[in-house]
């Protein structure tokens, strides 16, 4: 019977603990208790011999007809006090178990620390973005050629594609309605910004659910405090832990309409969860980078073989190519860190340039973009364009603007740009779409032909001078990944 009791406690305290609200709790007993009663249900069923002969001759054995007499509390004082002592020591330890368990749930032992977020294909063309002018003088400090478009505490219409916000969350050292915030991270190296302010993840007590939102970017000139400002909202649950809530979100493009997002956890327990392209060391995942192929991701899940290093353009056969830096920004340490954005390789085209044009190619979470400019119509120095490649985010740098960006290509997930479409982009406005007019830039215009192909490793070790000469990523302002004034 001692030990019958201390497993019924030991079941209440797992019912105590696990619960999310008090009404749970009493659900939880009447269970309990709905079970016993069927238990003496057929208990009685079987003295009646319903059950059948064997179970009644079973039931009404001497051993149950045996009636105990109730004893006292304490037959002596110094048993009445032992007794005491053992239901106080009780209590105790099941109040104990409580508050370490409640103290846990606080500290966030049991959440995820990093996340990686993708919100979808959805796009808002009027989203309404207010920048404060200390946010402004950073950001105009970064985009220089943006000063004359937009003004600072003004409303401003942008073009929002959701999938720049994509890509990896931490969670921070603090709560909001008892469940942890998961914080932006660089698309660059997946470390913290410091000259963009990043988008957040928590749950919103006022709705019951979990949102994604940014203090620079509203619904509507009327604030919706009581709705935490949401962009993505969940369906309403009570759930503390973002990876158990139900994929199906609301979303907002000027109306509510649904979505789908996706979240998974980036800490590994074992080589599987690297996707066998890496191992996991202190619940991170160290990708492998052998057999022709490199591995990079949170979860190695995105693969760069040698023969795509460098890819050529069929119409024009322009080379575009990867390019590394030191990860420790050491000028005379080696090159070893891929340069990527978004969980993707950054492709820079590797023939001869004029001084002072940049031409690359870089994922924004769901596109390839091809941009092509000269720094100077942008008020642009190499310093602060490389800068600029540390803080990238494609809404925040607009990074369709036609500033920027020449083509781009069709949605997908493919780690490299061979084998999509890509669209020459022309005229923008109100007759068009977000992305403006797209012609096929595929020969022939064939559907799925894609512009690009793999053709080995940068070509001549000329190549890779100029294009790390023009990088310079290894003498960035920086001092391990913050940013120097």
């Amino acid at each position: 019977r001692i030990w019958m009791g201390y497993i019924f406690l030991f079941n209440m305290f797992l019912v105590l603990a696990q619960a999310t609200g008090v009404i749970e709790i009493f659900y939880d007993v009447l269970a309990l208790q709905f079970v016993q009663q069927l238990d003496d249900i057929a208990f009685a069923l079987a003295k009646k011999d319903v059950l059948g002969k064997k179970m009644q001759r079973a039931c009404t054995a001497k051993c149950f007809q045996t009636e105990f007499q109730r004893q006292k509390f304490g037959r002596s004082k110094k048993l009445s006090i032992f007794l005491k002592a053992v239901y106080f020591l009780n209590l105790g330890l099941l109040l104990g178990g409580m508050v370490v368990v409640s103290w846990l749930q606080i500290i966030g032992t049991r959440y995820c620390d990093s996340i990686t977020v993708d919100f979808g294909n959805d796009v808002w063309e009027e989203a309404l973005v207010n920048m404060p002018s200390d946010q402004f003088e950073k950001w105009v400090g970064l985009y220089p050629y943006f000063n004359d478009t937009v003004t600072p505490d003004q409303y401003e219409k942008w073009t929002l594609v959701y999938s720049y916000f994509n890509g990896v969350y931490e969670r921070e050292n603090k709560t909001h309605a008892g469940r942890p915030v998961y914080r932006e991270m660089r698309k660059f190296d997946s470390t913290h910004y410091e000259l963009i302010v990043p988008a957040e993840i928590y749950y919103c007590k006022g709705i019951s659910a979990w949102v994604l939102t940014h203090e620079h970017i509203q619904k509507s000139k009327h604030l919706d405090e009581s709705g935490c400002n949401w962009l993505l909202r969940s369906q309403e649950t009570e759930e503390f832990d973002l990876l158990n809530v139900d994929t199906s979100w609301k979303i907002w493009m000027g109306v509510i309409g649904n979505t789908e997002v996706s979240y998974d956890c980036n800490e590994c327990s074992d080589e599987t969860d690297c996707n066998l392209n890496g191992q996991c060391v202190n619940e991170k995942c160290v990708c492998d980078s052998d057999d022709g192929v490199e591995f990079v991701g949170m979860r190695c899940e995105t693969q760069l073989k040698d023969s795509c290093r460098t890819i050529f353009r069929e119409r024009d056969n322009a080379a575009f190519s990867v390019s590394k830096y030191n990860s420790a920004y050491n000028p005379d340490g080696p090159l070893d860190t891929l340069l990527q954005q978004y969980g993707r390789p950054v492709y820079w085209y590797a023939g001869d340039d004029q001084d002072g044009v940049v031409n690359f190619m870089l994922f924004t979470g769901n596109r390839w973009f091809g941009q092509s400019f000269l720094l100077e119509d942008l008020n642009w120095t190499w310093e602060i364009f490389v800068i600029s490649i540390v803080e990238t985010h494609a809404f925040w740098g607009r990074n369709y603007d036609r500033l920027l960006t020449r083509f781009v290509s069709d949605e997908t997930k493919k780690d490299t740009p061979v084998g999509v479409d890509f669209y020459q982009i022309g005229k923008q406005g109100g007759q068009f779409g977000p992305f403006g007019e797209l012609s096929p830039m595929q020969l022939y215009n064939q559907t799925g032909r894609g512009i690009f192909r793999c053709g080995g490793p940068l070509s001549s070790q000329g190549n890779l001078s100029a294009l790390e000469r023009k990088l310079q990523l290894q003498n960035l302002p920086v001092n391990k990944g913050r940013i120097m004034p």
